[in-house]
């Protein structure tokens, strides 16, 4: 398997969030050209470092590397998990048997976004992608409601070694407010609980700031997730690099324009990330002053 992969113009590190990224192959001339893909340009690579730094940063991994124990939650985190536990059955589900039902919940989840970051989907192609799932460390969560009987919701982890990312959480939105979402995620965490350490964790992935949600931030209240601090980095192909220079400064501007459209999200979201970078290295020079 690639150490790289290209996603949506950039190239992101295939390796665990704990693992150093192998600086080497920047060096390698054809390391651009490589990853292209229909004529799409590579634009940037990012990557992080220093990972669960133990301070302050302002990026960082969701994590829960510590057995998850309920009796640790005030009474209300309780009882709404428990609450979920009563009108959802969870159990691991093969997509090729709900793709219709999986698919009308994406559809749902998706309609309820805000308009600007909406995808495009159709069902038919929606349907054909879950019957056709073949990756074998892929597993699907899916929470029925008891009263119903019908789907309402998944999680989609990728488990790998020494971690499970939670890849994909949709459902449909009039079920969040019977905690559905606290169902779906208490059953994967006492699925792994026991393996839960500083060897093995479960992770929401990495700070996101192109789709503003309270997910992590949720995780962090009702299942004792937590920040693992650590170092954003970002190359830049050289003509790209001269682009993000020459807009940085209006970043206030884009900031206004950012729910017009994806671009202005997109080209946001990259200015906020090269603020960041730009901290963490005013940060170190002082460290030596």
């Amino acid at each position: 398997m690639d150490s790289w992969r290209y996603y949506n113009y950039a190239l992101l590190p295939n390796t665990p969030p704990h693992v150093p990224v192998d600086m080497s192959i920047f060096k390698k001339k054809c390391f651009w050209r490589k990853f292209n893909k229909k004529g799409k340009k590579t634009l940037l690579a990012r990557y992080t470092s220093n990972y669960d730094c133990k301070f302050e940063t302002d990026w960082w991994f969701c994590v829960l590397d510590k057995p998850f124990d309920i009796s640790e939650l005030n009474a209300n985190r309780r009882r709404k998990i428990n609450l979920g536990n009563k009108k959802f059955k969870v159990c691991i589900i093969n997509p090729k048997h709900y793709a219709e039902a999986l698919s009308d919940i994406l559809i749902a989840a998706n309609a309820d976004y805000p308009k600007v970051n909406q995808l495009q989907l159709k069902r038919n192609n929606l349907i054909n992608g879950f019957k056709n799932e073949m990756q074998e460390n892929i597993i699907f969560y899916g929470a029925f409601s008891k009263e119903k009987e019908n789907l309402c919701g998944y999680t989609v982890i990728k488990e790998y070694n020494s971690y499970i990312y939670l890849s994909t959480h949709k459902v449909i939105p009039e079920y969040e407010k019977l905690n559905i979402n606290a169902a779906l995620i208490y059953k994967i965490i006492t699925d792994y609980n026991s393996r839960l350490s500083n060897d093995f964790y479960i992770t929401d992935g990495e700070r996101n700031i192109l789709h503003i949600t309270e997910f992590q931030t949720y995780l962090e209240k009702y299942f004792n997730f937590r920040k693992a601090y650590c170092y954003l980095n970002i190359k830049y192909r050289t003509y790209f690099k001269m682009f993000i220079v020459l807009l940085f400064p209006l970043k206030k501007v884009f900031k206004r324009l950012r729910l017009k459209n994806k671009l202005m999200i997109q080209i946001y979201g990259l200015l906020q990330m090269e603020e960041i970078v730009r901290k963490q290295l005013k940060d170190e020079k002082k460290k030596y002053e």
